[in-house]
């Protein structure tokens, strides 16, 4: 703190004076303190000039400003060995009193006074010993006294204050450590910081009984709070004037143990197959899950993310598999309940589930159904109709019926765990089967009946399949017989067909009935006597006719 040069200097040196005062205007830049009062500080400063002694005695006097009561010390000689190049030295004179002389939110002007050649206890004037003004030293410096020697003092003022709050409070916790840290306040005013102290607290509002404090010369502390909260923090410096406004407040929580939040697990992970389960708890690190006890299914892992994943479970029996995880975070470790993977064969995945729907009433049918991983097969609505269900998933039986007919078969697993297909069956019925299939009469006459006919087993009804038959001639389409009277010459090819109960069909081979005219005779072709029609004249040339003869009654045809 350097010598004070402000003020106003009254009094003299001349001869016959033995007082100088200066009046100090009131100080306003003192720093506010933690009550938001402007304390000071007051001390005197004093010095020498280079290559002088003195020992004549000086005493000091402050007054005003808000003291009450004038203050004076006694100053001690000064030799010439308390300066360098009559530069002043920055060093606060012990002054009784003052130096512990605290001011606060001082009222008004300082006034200092000095007392020069005072006699040492009983206070007598050495009057004889002139005070003389003196052109030593620069006129700016604050109040000089100098005797006939020109020995020079100078006699200043100083203050202290308190220091300027600290900034950038800052905390962070590890479990319920709390790490505060800040920044120095940029003045000290004047007088080094003694310490700081950290306030500390649950409530944020700092509420009176609720709050902690500790102090330290850093300016950083760990302080353990030990319980799960929001935790508020500040902080303020003191020096030996008092105490600084307080710091910005900065909180964070105390780490809490770990939470879990999956509380139970019950799964199932299938042999051969992928597996994943998200595991979590709150206040945990980043990396903070770990298997604590049991064992968890061959494939099965745990990361430390808290994630149980499996490309591929392995291969094993059937089993359950249990255990505890423990999570990790600032606050410790907390073990999880009871966890169970189950262990289960791959469910039954179909490689064949169609059967066969082409069986028919009488005729032995086989057929199956298969599944992987599948050790068992059931149906239901087997043994029926001529069918049953037999290991290994094989449909087998002669079909009794055509009648429509449903059932369902189950593929399982050694768990139970199944798959199901269901059927519907129509056996058809016995196909038709010709036991004559070619006509006995192909040859027939104009006017003449004619009786012949087809027949199969197991044929319901008859049809022409191609061609037609001669005019007059039918099919009986229940029996398959033909008949009937033709009535017009000609050769007639067709096809017959013989359809069974489920409207499958068989087929002749081409048939031919050949219809001849009616009437004819017979002739000596010069070997023997053949069937020739008759022919008659019919005015232009020779045309086939019947021949008729009387039979008493009416002309017939002799051959009809």
């Amino acid at each position: 703190m350097p010598i004070s040069d402000v003020g106003t200097l009254a009094g003299s040196n001349r001869v016959g004076f033995n007082t100088r005062t200066r009046t100090i205007p009131a100080i306003t830049n003192a720093t506010l303190d933690i009550n938001g009062t402007r304390p000071i500080m007051l001390y005197a400063l004093r010095a020498a000039a280079n290559g002088y002694r003195t020992s004549r005695g000086l005493r000091l006097a402050i007054s005003g400003g808000g003291l009450g009561s004038q203050i004076e010390t006694n100053v001690a000689s000064i030799s010439s060995t308390t300066s360098v190049d009559g530069t002043f030295i920055p060093t606060v004179h012990t002054l009784t009193g003052l130096p512990n002389t605290r001011v606060n939110s001082p009222s008004g002007n300082f006034t200092i006074t000095i007392f020069a050649h005072v006699s040492g206890a009983n206070g007598s004037s050495l009057t004889n010993n002139a005070l003389e003004t003196t052109t030593t030293g620069t006129t700016s410096d604050d109040l000089r006294i100098g005797n006939t020697s020109s020995t020079v003092y100078w006699v200043g003022y100083g203050y202290y204050m308190v220091p300027t709050a600290p900034t950038s409070c800052s905390v962070s916790f590890t479990s319920t450590i709390a790490t505060v840290s800040w920044v120095a306040p940029s003045s000290n005013g004047d007088t080094a910081i003694t310490d700081y102290v950290i306030e500390y607290t649950t409530f944020p509002g700092f509420d009176a009984g609720q709050v902690f404090t500790t102090t330290t010369t850093n300016t950083s502390l760990d302080i353990g709070v030990g319980a799960y909260a929001t935790w508020y923090f500040r902080v303020y410096a003191r020096n030996q004037v008092g105490s600084s406004q307080r710091s910005n407040t900065a909180s964070d929580v105390a780490a809490a143990p770990p939470s879990w939040v999956t509380t139970a697990v019950n799964d199932t992970a299938r042999v051969g197959s992928s597996y994943s389960r998200t595991l979590s708890a709150n206040n945990t690190f980043s990396t903070g899950y770990s298997l604590g006890s049991g064992t968890l299914p061959d494939g099965i892992t745990l990361s430390n993310t808290g994630v149980l994943s499996a490309t591929s479970v392995a291969a094993g029996v059937s089993q359950a598999f249990t255990f505890r995880v423990d999570a990790t975070g600032d606050g410790g470790t907390t073990r999880s309940n009871t966890f169970t993977i189950n262990r289960k064969q791959p469910i039954p995945v179909w490689t064949d589930n169609v059967l066969s729907t082409d069986l028919r009433v009488g005729t032995a049918y086989s057929n199956s159904v298969s599944a992987s991983s599948a050790s068992t097969y059931t149906a239901v609505g087997l043994p029926q109709n001529g069918l049953e269900l037999l290991a290994g998933g094989v449909v087998s039986g002669t079909p009794t019926s055509t009648s429509t007919f449903s059932f369902t078969i189950s593929a399982a697993n050694s768990d139970g765990d199944s798959i199901s297909a269901d059927f519907t069956f129509t056996p058809k019925a016995p196909l038709a089967v010709w036991t004559d299939n070619t006509l006995a009469t192909a040859t027939v006459k104009v006017g003449q009946t004619y009786l012949d006919g087809v027949a199969a087993t197991n044929a319901v009804s008859y049809a022409i399949q191609s061609g037609a038959l001669p005019d007059g001639i039918e099919l009986d389409t229940v029996s398959g017989e033909i008949s009937g009277t033709p009535t017009t010459v000609g050769t007639y090819t067709f096809t017959l067909s013989a359809t069974n109960a489920s409207a499958e069909s068989i087929f002749t081979g081409s048939l031919v009935i050949t219809v001849e005219p009616g009437g004819a005779g017979k002739v000596w072709n010069g070997t023997t006597w053949v069937q020739a029609p008759f022919k008659v004249w019919s005015g232009t040339t020779w045309v086939e006719a019947p021949a008729k003869v009387w039979n008493g009654t009416t002309w017939i045809d002799p051959t009809a």
